[in-house]
């Protein structure tokens, strides 16, 4: 092994990955065909979102040495960083199939699948490379966070709490540990092993995630929202569609039968209001509390940029929605209460925008919202002007450009919010 090898590794090993990648360049320089500096420079410049560089040298150490497990492993964490699961799947299963004893590669395979929400093969990743190392920290991680995800935190709680007393100084336990505390209710304690988290690895985004979302729990309303996403989580993506498209056709049999009695009658209107509440709250919930988290001066730092803009857009447009209700009240203007309703909606929608990767899935739910905003804009300035002009309430929007930006408003945000939960589900492959 060369002396720039030699560097490098303990560089590499260091986190010193600019003089580490200098240092690789220096050992290709010597000899192009060394495929360990190949196969260390791609998980190098995949780590840093390189993902040409990456890529290119990853499959140059695969065809320099093609029954290499380190080979195939630097090409799956390649894949895996591009958000390309299936590729990163195969080029790790290949990598278990050339050395099954490396516990590294089963810690990888069950991040993948994990990044799937196959959780059930994700434990069964992670309890293989247990079986090669019962001390290994990505595969107890693993095993913790897939055993939360089906639902059983005693046996994740022993996990994490077997890790935590091994090596208490591991970013990604501490977090683990505070994803428990909040699966189980109690955001106080789960925000002190996020900030332990962050403590230890400030770069940690599943730890600054989690705070965020301790913090807003302290408020009742949200932690008992808090509760039902995370029950959510855990289904099967049909189930979850099936729970949502259920409580909607329930509500709607309901809203059509006639009730036999007062008493009846009722019920069905307060099941039907706790319905339409608890539908409203899971849509804008999180971007509500999201706002209110923002305009803590403490509170708004624990926010990513996305979650900051996500809460000003929210706010602002808001904010206009408030003040044509004000002014519609206050001026008994039934098209100024149409155009407030109008940007209510557009709020809704106007969440999902944030709630999408970067890319095109965000341009796209951009461009839909966009539509629904100005056809809003339209009706808002048609309100405005016929207040000036003293038209009748009823007679705003018999106007031509009204009418047609009033027509094409529903069907336009009702597209919206369909396409918007759509491209949420979308990831981006580099």
């Amino acid at each position: 092994m060369s002396a720039h090898l030699q560097r490098a590794l303990l560089l590499m090993r260091q986190d010193r990955a600019d003089e580490a990648i200098r240092e690789f360049h220096a050992v290709l320089a010597e000899d192009s065909g060394n495929a360990t500096a190949h196969a260390c420079l791609a998980l190098l410049h995949a780590e840093r979102g390189a993902w040409k560089e990456g890529d290119d040298h990853a499959r140059q150490a695969v065809a320099l040495t093609p029954d290499s497990p380190f080979a195939h492993y630097a090409l799956a964490k390649v894949f895996f960083h591009r958000q390309r699961f299936p590729e990163a799947a195969s080029a790790i299963e290949e990598a278990i199939r050339l050395d099954p004893y490396d516990a590294d590669s089963f810690s990888l395979l069950a991040a993948i699948r994990m990044s799937t929400s196959a959780w059930k093969k994700a434990l069964a990743a992670a309890d293989a490379g247990l079986a090669i190392d019962p001390e290994h920290q990505g595969c107890t991680t693993a095993r913790s966070r897939s055993l939360l995800q089906l639902g059983d935190r005693e046996a994740a709680a022993a996990t994490i709490e077997g890790a935590l007393r091994r090596n208490p100084d591991d970013s990604a336990t501490h977090t683990t540990q505070g994803w428990a505390m909040l699966h189980g209710g109690d955001p106080n304690r789960a925000a002190e092993h996020f900030r332990e988290a962050l403590r230890l690895d400030p770069t940690s985004e599943y730890a600054r995630s989690g705070i965020v979302e301790a913090l807003k729990a302290r408020n009742p309303i949200y932690r008992w929202l808090l509760g039902y996403f995370l029950w959510m989580e855990k289904l099967p993506p049909r189930m979850r569609w099936g729970v949502v498209v259920g409580g909607f056709f329930i509500a709607r049999t309901l809203a059509r039968r006639q009730p036999a009695s007062d008493a009846e009658g009722w019920m069905i209107g307060i099941f039907l209001a706790a319905y339409g509440a608890f539908a409203l709250l899971t849509w804008v919930g999180d971007s509500v509390f999201n706002l209110l988290l923002f305009l803590d001066p403490l509170g708004r730092h624990a926010l990513d940029p996305d979650q900051r803009r996500g809460a000003m857009l929210f706010g602002i447009i808001l904010l206009v929605a408030l003040s044509l209700a004000v002014a519609g009240f206050a001026g008994g203007s039934a098209a100024m209460l149409s155009a407030a309703f109008a940007w209510g909606l557009t709020a809704m929608v106007a969440t999902t925008i944030h709630a999408c990767q970067r890319g095109w899935p965000r341009w796209v739910t951009v461009a839909a919202v966009s539509v629904v905003a100005m056809l809003a804009a339209a009706m808002t300035a048609a309100a405005i002007a016929g207040a000036a002009i003293g038209l009748a309430p009823e007679e705003v929007f018999e106007r031509e450009g009204a009418r047609l930006a009033a027509m094409l408003f529903v069907p336009a945000w009702f597209g919206t919010m369909i396409l918007s939960q759509v491209m949420t589900r979308q990831q981006v492959r580099h």
